[in-house]
């Protein structure tokens, strides 16, 4: 393979995995090595400017002889680095600290058709600046991002899957290559590794096989919802974890003009290769969270300035892509915009594992346990149960209070919700519009033709820690009472003695208000079902957030097949709205 440019040329001799072997001949490319495919060898025509990656730094020059200083695959380690916070960037190259593999300890029975995974030329771009996507194009993206499942209502989970490159489609991608990685970085780091990290060790298979490449990766992402929130301790923890330097990137981004700060792009850009730097919280900006209440009448006007973001990183940060960010489901622009830009986009190891493996087992699901305080997960409920896969549904929370309600209406009688039906409160969380309660007895009534048994509380635990059968006016339940549990655990046991081969179970959030010990008991007495499903043969899947660490506190990892690491993504996934991710790097793969 050779790239010609004026008299000189670089050969590679072998493929991505044969070492780089490369030699410098007199004459270059605008003095850079170039390991780049015939593609781009081919686009090249008399009298082009000198190639080069607008925004890497391709290779090294040569000396004053013209002779290469040394050859790809042997590159001489830095002496410095990149100066952030103090800290020098070195090189990642050792054996990463507490890292999981993806999926540990689950059975993943079900292999997708192998996604596109041929390589695609970064395009090659000229010294002067060049549009990577248009207002228009992203006028549309936002407009099918904010539609959801209307924009492509034929599409199904494994169909997105299946249209979006994985990380070794990548291999072709040189070293001293940035890549931006969309990391899953929204985390509180305890006081060593394996504490609160579990997000940040979720990263290291990904990450790992870009320091191996030579690449520099340039990770960002968000922490929490609030501005002010820095990510200087995980890039610490993350640093821990790789054991190398992880310098933390703070003020990348000039608000005002939407430009990426020149002294970053040129940061990056003198970062040797196989280091990790992080850029701090995305959510500093307001750009990055502008779709969050976005409607289909603001895309034209947010497409300027969302093309303009992507354009920024793609000329000056990055143009190839990984997402391996499971937990980042809203629309934030760092994830749905900015693949727009970008020459290239993969799947991360780790995301890519989730959905390949637990995701689309639990789509095979027989019994679901639902919970939690947002009636929207009513939604996702009735999507699943669309599926025709559901035998019986146990609902705590706001979700069996709709339920309830509902359940009461058709066999004609009166179920009181409290508070949660007290227009009152209409401003509450825990509220329920009549509008949920008639959606609910759709399901419901629906759900019966087909079979599929729904079992909901049959006493609450109200504010002041006493157990009432039925709720009055004033009063709100914060946890199922005795009796509900055990009405929970008769109905596993019928459930194991009429499963199917290979049953399936998914358990998404609490019983209760579990973070107060007076509240604690549902949950907390419930963890063993978990296990005991287990133990019988059933796979038992966890859809994260609250309802992991109610088995982190309560119970044990190996109690279940599998712990996700992402709540609403995963209920994303497995409900009616495609996670808008991945419809970015669909279309993306598309371009």
């Amino acid at each position: 393979m050779g790239v010609r440019a004026g008299a000189g040329r670089v050969h590679q001799r072998g493929g991505p995995d044969s070492g780089g072997r490369a030699s410098w001949r007199p004459g270059g490319v605008d003095g850079r090595r170039a390991g780049r495919d015939d593609l781009l060898a081919r686009s090249r025509r008399p009298g082009d400017r000198p190639l080069r990656l607008r925004g890497t730094a391709v290779g090294p020059r040569p000396d004053k002889r013209g002779r290469g200083r040394h050859t790809m695959g042997q590159r001489a380690r830095p002496r410095g680095g990149v100066q952030a916070h103090g800290q020098v960037a070195a090189m990642c190259d050792q054996p990463p600290a507490g890292s999981p593999s993806a999926g540990a300890g689950t059975r993943i029975g079900l292999r997708l058709n192998a996604p596109p995974t041929s390589p695609m030329p970064l395009r090659a771009s000229l010294e002067s600046a060049v549009m990577s996507t248009t207002s228009e194009q992203v006028e549309q993206l936002i407009t099918t991002l904010l539609a959801g499942r209307a924009a492509a209502p034929e599409l199904e989970l494994a169909d997105y899957l299946r249209a979006i490159p994985r990380l070794d489609s990548l291999a072709d991608v040189p070293a001293d290559t940035a890549v931006l990685v969309r990391g899953d970085v929204d985390a509180k780091p305890g006081k060593s590794i394996g504490e609160g990290d579990i997000r940040l060790r979720s990263m290291v298979g990904t990450l790992q096989y870009g320091i191996d490449k030579g690449w520099k990766q340039i990770v960002f992402g968000h922490i929490g919802r609030e501005k002010e929130k820095s990510l200087d301790k995980v890039a610490a923890r993350l640093g821990e974890i790789l054991k190398c330097d992880v310098p933390l990137v703070s003020n990348w981004l000039d608000e005002t003009s939407l430009t990426v700060r020149d002294e970053v792009a040129q940061r990056i850009k003198a970062a040797p290769p196989k280091s990790v730097l992080m850029l701090e919280n995305t959510r500093r900006y307001d750009i990055e969270r502008v779709l969050w209440k976005a409607k289909p009448a603001d895309a034209a006007k947010l497409a300027g300035p969302l093309a303009k973001l992507a354009n920024e990183l793609a000329a000056k940060v990055a143009r190839a892509y990984v997402n391996e960010a499971l937990s980042a489901g809203s629309l934030d622009a760092s994830s749905t915009i900015v693949p727009a830009a970008m020459d290239r986009v993969a799947l991360g190891r780790y995301v890519a594992a989730e959905f390949d493996g637990p995701m689309m087992r639990c789509l095979k699901a027989q019994l679901v346990i639902f919970s939690g305080l947002k009636i929207d997960k009513l939604d996702d409920l009735e999507a699943m149960i669309g599926r025709g896969t559901i035998r019986q549904v146990l609902a705590a929370g706001s979700l069996a209070m709709a339920l309830k309600k509902a359940i009461g209406e058709l066999d004609g009688k009166q179920a009181s919700l409290g508070v949660a039906e007290d227009p009152a409160h209409a401003d509450k969380p825990y509220y329920i519009p009549r509008e949920r309660v008639e959606q609910a007895k759709r399901m419901v009534s629906d759900g019966r033709s087909k079979g599929i048994d729904f079992v909901v509380p049959i006493d609450s635990v109200i504010g002041d820690g006493s157990v009432v059968e039925e709720l009055r006016a004033g009063q709100q339940q914060f946890d199922i009472g005795p009796k509900s549990l055990a009405l929970f655990e008769q109905k596993i046991g019928e459930f194991l003695a009429q499963k199917p081969q290979d049953a399936v179970a998914f358990h998404n959030g609490v019983f209760g208000m579990f973070e107060d010990s007076r509240f604690e008991n549902g949950t907390k007495n419930f963890m063993p079902q978990l296990k005991r499903m287990k133990d019988a043969g059933v796979e038992v899947y966890i859809g994260g957030g609250e309802g992991g660490t109610a088995l982190e506190k309560y119970g044990q990892p190996d109690w279940v097949t599998h712990t996700f690491t992402a709540g609403g993504t995963v209920l994303n996934a497995l409900g009616r709205e495609p996670v808008p991710y991945l419809v970015a790097l669909r279309l993306a793969a598309k371009q």
